[in-house]
């Protein structure tokens, strides 16, 4: 169970009023951490049992729901029985951008480069999961709504990840280039070359 705390608006020390976080501070009960809950409508946001036609589908409502809430979004794991002779995955994690950890820094020689990290993981818990229904699509089985950091404020969620618009066929790309040790930059490189130019998968420049 969480305990809210309450906050309803702040001041600074030019008595100005300062809009209201974006996220409503919660304390969990069986662990005692901090956590930060999207503050969005009930009709806005995952459910426990909603359906959805397809793993895509899915995808899009929970970026969309993420944007809106604040953090990025990353494809999870995902599982298919052997029994499982069509296309269909039996179950689908979506997790926070921040889930796991980051790996420890290898050791390397002075010459060698460093890969730097963007973002810091923070072994975040949030997560949607979605399982398969024959006949019927996708249902949501689980929903975590708590995050172990901040999220992002509404006025700047046009820079988060999610606001760039790369669908989750690109994404599932994305995913599986980094399963054989390709970072996003190359990653993104050849959906560039797939596409044409970035302007057509949804991305606004690439450092």
């Amino acid at each position: 169970m969480l305990m809210a705390q309450t906050d309803t608006h702040v001041f600074n020390q030019d008595n100005d009023y300062e809009p209201v976080p974006y996220s409503v501070g919660v304390v969990s009960e069986e662990t005692g951490e901090k956590l930060w809950v999207p503050d969005i409508l009930v009709g806005q946001k995952p459910a426990y049992g909603m359906m959805y036609y397809s793993l895509e589908q899915a995808y899009e409502y929970y970026k969309d729901y993420a944007k809106r809430a604040g953090f990025e979004v990353r494809l999870g794991q995902q599982y298919k029985s052997k029994k499982n002779k069509d296309d269909n995955l039996d179950l689908k994690y979506f997790v926070c951008s921040k889930e796991g950890t980051n790996p420890a820094p290898k050791k390397v020689g002075p010459k060698s480069k460093q890969r730097k990290h963007s973002s810091k993981r923070t072994d975040c818990k949030a997560a949607f999961r979605v399982k398969y229904v024959e006949g019927r699509g996708y249902w949501c089985y689980e929903f975590i709504e708590g995050h172990n950091h901040s999220l992002v404020n509404e006025e700047d969620s046009v820079f988060l990840v999610s606001s760039r618009d790369v669908s989750y066929t690109q994404q599932v790309f994305l995913y599986q280039a980094s399963q054989v040790n390709l970072g996003p930059v190359k990653g993104f490189n050849l959906l560039r070359v797939i596409y044409g130019e970035y302007d057509f998968i949804g991305v606004m420049f690439l450092a």
